[in-house]
Formats: structure tokens, sequence, C-alpha cells
């Protein structure tokens, strides 16, 4: 509701503006709305673009505008001038501030895993897992080569899970051709026969590590935030299972079926956090 209503406000008044005279050379500010929608558009197909910045690319463009059309309606020179001196002193205040935006490391942001990387003391040819986000997304901040990785992002979970679907197919209906698999991970252990996930697991990563060689799984606590307890209760409840996203779903359950099956002989159990990451660590 929050998002198609705005957006469904802003189309009419774009179009709008194409049929109405005063509307299109009175209010300038249909420019800067359209501009800045279009740029949004192009930068979010680019991947340049978190939601939160969507919105605020669009709008304060736009406020900045309508502020700076207010203040030249004013009929007194000075008081113009003292206006914008203000506006702008602010604005050159806030960037050499410690609070300026950039300055301010997201707590989704993709250096957090590179720190986390790095402190876990990974050596040549030890694994690391990712999820959620593939490996080009850290690669500017870490180095790979030296590492066996895997993925297991967004792109290609349904490579994971059973029945095989592509991955528009999964986004479509594995709501409810899933829900098989989330039922079967919450089982007791005892009562728990696997799934195809810890099977590509195995086969791709425990199987093949040595002694002494440590894996490191790293988790987006933003999208995975479902602990074992609570994925049960939302996917055996008929009610609560229909209203769950199915992303957080599906990575809450990723992160749950590999910490509940860490391998028996795992040495050096180590989880630590940064920001909305979570690394778990362990030698075999």
């Amino acid at each position: 509701m929050f998002l198609i209503i705005p957006l469904l406000i802003s189309f009419g008044v774009i179009i709008g503006s194409f049929f109405d005279k005063d509307i299109r050379f009175n209010n300038q500010v249909i420019y800067v709305a359209f501009g800045t929608f279009i740029v949004a558009i192009i930068a979010s197909m680019l991947g340049k673009l978190s939601i939160n910045a969507k919105y605020i690319i669009e709008i304060y463009p736009i406020l900045i505008f309508v502020f700076s059309s207010t203040v030249d309606s004013f009929n007194k020179n000075w008081f113009k001038i003292f206006v914008l001196s203000v506006f702008f002193l602010f604005q050159a205040g806030f960037v050499l501030s410690p609070n300026y935006a950039s300055k301010l490391p997201r707590s989704e942001g993709n250096k957090y895993v590179a720190d986390l990387l790095k402190s876990a003391n990974l050596k040549k040819n030890d694994y690391i897992v990712l999820t959620y986000y593939p490996q080009s997304r850290f690669e500017k901040y870490f180095d790979f080569s030296n590492y066996n990785v895997e993925d297991i992002y967004k792109g290609d979970f349904n490579y994971y899970y059973v029945p095989f679907m592509t991955t528009e197919e999964a986004l479509k209906t594995g709501k409810n051709r899933y829900r098989g698999a989330f039922l079967n991970s919450v089982l007791p252990l005892s009562e728990y026969s696997g799934s195809y996930l810890i099977e590509k697991i195995n086969n791709d990563v425990y199987k093949k590590m040595e002694k002494n060689q440590k894996v490191a799984f790293i988790f987006l606590d933003s999208i995975s935030f479902l602990d074992e307890y609570t994925f049960k209760e939302i996917v055996t409840n008929p009610k609560n299972y229909s209203r769950a996203p199915l992303p957080y779903l599906i990575f809450s359950n990723i992160r749950n079926e590999i910490i509940k099956t860490i391998p028996v002989n795992a040495r050096n159990l180590k989880y630590e956090v940064k920001g909305s990451w979570t690394i778990v660590t362990f030698e075999y």
C-alpha cells in the first residue's frame, strides 16, 4: 500500500502534466519529479541503489526545488540571500560533520562482510559460503582468489530446493511448492531426513574439506532473521504462512538448516556479528 499509492499519485501527476497546460508550464517541479524518477529507474536497473536510496533520490531534489522556488518568490532580495545562505551553510556543515550519510556505514554494507572474513583468519583454500548476495557483490572489499567460494544467492536459491524450478517460477509459486521442504526442515533432528540444500553443502563443501581446513558461512540477518522456533511457528500455521514473504522464509531456512546440521566433529565453532551480517566459522 505504501509503495503503490505514492506511485499511482506520481504517475497521475506526470500524465496530467502532458494534458494540462497550466501544470506543464507553471509548475516546473513536474520536470524535476519526472527527471529524478527516470534517474532512479535507471540507477535501480544498474543495481546502484538500495531501496531506501531510491526514495531519497526521488524526493530530495524535489524538496530542494520547492524550497528554492518558494524563496525566489519573496519580494525582498536581502531576505532571499539570507535564507539561501543559511540553507547552504547547513548543507556545507552537514557534509563536514561525522554524521554525513557517506561517512555512516550501512548495517547491510558490503564492507562489513569483508571485515568479518578478514577477522576469521582464513587460510589459503579454506571455504567461504555466501548467502543472499553473490561473490561479485563483495569483490570491491575482499579478494576471494585464494579461497573456495560457494554462492547461495537470491538469483539461484532455486537450485538448492526441491521441487526444481526456475527462479521466476520459484518467485511466483515457491510459497506453495516449497512448503513441504520447509515443514521437513523444522522436524526434530532425530526425524529430520536432510534436504537437497544440505546434500549440496555436504558434496560441495564438507566432503571436499581436508583436516584443519576452515569454512565460513555468511548470513544477512535482515533477511534470514527467523530463528528455527519462529520459522516453525510460521510454516505450521496456514494463516501465518500466507502472510510471510518468500525471501525471508527461503534465507531463514537456509541459515537454520546449515546451523542445524553443522558436523558433530566441527572444531573451534565461532559466531561473530557486525552490522546486519553474521559469520559462522569452524574447522573440520
